[in-house]
Parts: structure tokens; sequence; C-alpha cells
């Protein structure tokens, strides 16, 4: 136990803490899922990107005849598969689907435009490919760049929750609060499948030394929230320099040893 008041107290030594295996895991592969997919859509769109990048630094245009051309509604757009015989004698093959605004009119008869790499002609678009057509597919997939930015908010965030709910429950001050209300946001699950609502418990608590009264609120589990009452009385950990910074034990996912 630390130093101060009984009762309440900021520990010198942390408090032990223990936590379900399950809780770990599901944490775990909560914050390893959005990291690896906002990685791969990361790496994907670097792959998408690179050949355009190449070939407005050293590409070179040629005639290509097309093999195939197919035209989809939805985005409006041509799939193209066209071929072309490079300076060096062999013939290379490309396709591409490409946005009817960038390319109105296109007849299977007549050869298309194409960008190639002469050091590697397997790198090849349709079109003449400038430094404005690179920054054009990349606010093409501005979208998804945004995407990763919120995964990746959303993975550092939950690390964040995590490390703060740690060092309250580990390290901070804690006073007897009083459970003031609950509420049960309605969900997908309510009449019919899917999953339920969330379980929000609202309480209050005086921090050492103050007169002035202090509200939280917590997302508990089913458990917790059919045990908690109106009016009880559960402890509250808070950060003294910073009390709104708090946290009702029975939200944490740990078990401590000893308070």
């Amino acid at each position: 136990m630390g130093e101060g008041p009984q009762g309440l107290f900021l520990t010198r030594t942390p408090r032990n803490l223990r936590t379900s295996w399950s809780a770990r895991i599901g944490r775990t592969v909560f914050v390893t899922a959005l990291v690896a997919l906002a990685a791969a859509m990361a790496v994907r769109i670097y792959l998408e990107i690179r050949p355009f990048r190449v070939l407005a630094s050293g590409g070179e245009v040629i005639g290509a005849e097309i093999d195939e051309l197919q035209y989809v509604p939805r985005p409006p757009s041509w799939e193209i598969v066209y071929r072309f015989e490079a300076p060096d004698g062999f013939a290379y093959k490309g396709s591409e689907t490409v946005p009817v605004d960038r390319l109105p009119q296109v007849n299977r008869t007549e050869p298309v435009d194409v960008t190639y790499l002469p050091d590697d002609p397997r790198y090849s678009r349709v079109g003449r490919v400038t430094g404005a057509r690179v920054r054009s597919e990349i606010a093409a997939r501005s979208l998804n760049l945004v995407f990763i930015a919120v995964m990746a908010g959303a993975a550092a965030a939950a690390v964040l929750l995590h490390r703060r709910r740690t060092w309250l429950v580990r390290h901070g001050a804690v006073v007897p609060g009083t459970v003031t209300a609950k509420e049960e946001e309605p969900g997908a699950g309510d009449g019919g499948d899917g999953a339920a609502g969330r379980r929000l418990v609202r309480y209050s608590f005086k921090p050492d030394g103050s007169e002035k009264e202090m509200s939280g609120a917590a997302e508990v589990s089913e458990e917790a929230f059919g045990r908690l009452r109106d009016g009880a009385r559960e402890l509250i950990f808070y950060d003294p320099r910073r009390p709104s910074r708090n946290i009702l034990y029975a939200a944490s996912p740990y078990e401590i040893d000893e308070i």
C-alpha cells in the first residue's frame, strides 16, 4: 500500500493485477486485426501506385493492340487487355480497368496508347502516364487512405485506452463512489439476431480533499450490469492530478489481489 490517507492513495508500489485469458486474447486479436488490415491496405495501395510513379519518371508511349474489351457499368469503365511489341522484339501483354471519363472513346480495332518502361516492358499502363496522372491515381484512392488512417487511429486509441485503464487501476487513487443510474442502449440483437446493445453504468464520486462531486460513465459486462444497483457503493480509481481520468472498478477487466 502506498502512503496517504487510508482508503485513498496514489500507490508507490503497483497493485498486482490479474485479467482473464479471454480478455487478453480478445484485446490482442482486435488490435492485431486492425493493424494487419491497415498494413495490408497500405501495401496494396503502394503496389498499385508504384508502377505509375516508375512510368512517369522513365516511361515511353507506344501503340498497343486491344485483345479484349469489355464495358463495366458500375463504375463506368473499360476492362482492357492489350498487347504491344517492345523494341527488344518481344511481345508483352497487360490489362487495366480504365474509367470512362479518362478514356471516353475506345475501339477494339484501333490501337490504344500505352506507356511502358523500356528497361522492363512488363511495367505498362493504358494512356500517357505523367506526374498529374500519378497524383490523380493517388487521389482516386483517397478514401482508402482515410480508411487506413481511421483503422490505425482506432488501434492506437485501443492501446492508449488499455494503458490508461491499467495505470489507473495499478497506480491511481481509489475512493468509494456511488452508482447513480443504469442505461441499456438498444442494439441490433434486440428483437432479432445481432449484437446486443451497450450497457452503461453512471456513477459519482468526490476526489480526496475536494467537495466537488464528479461523475462518470462506463460500459460494463452483462454480469456486472445485472449485479450493480442504483445507489450501490463501488470503487472508483482516478488520477489525482486529473480526476476526470477515472474508471469504475466493475468496468475494468482486472482483479486485484489487495487494495
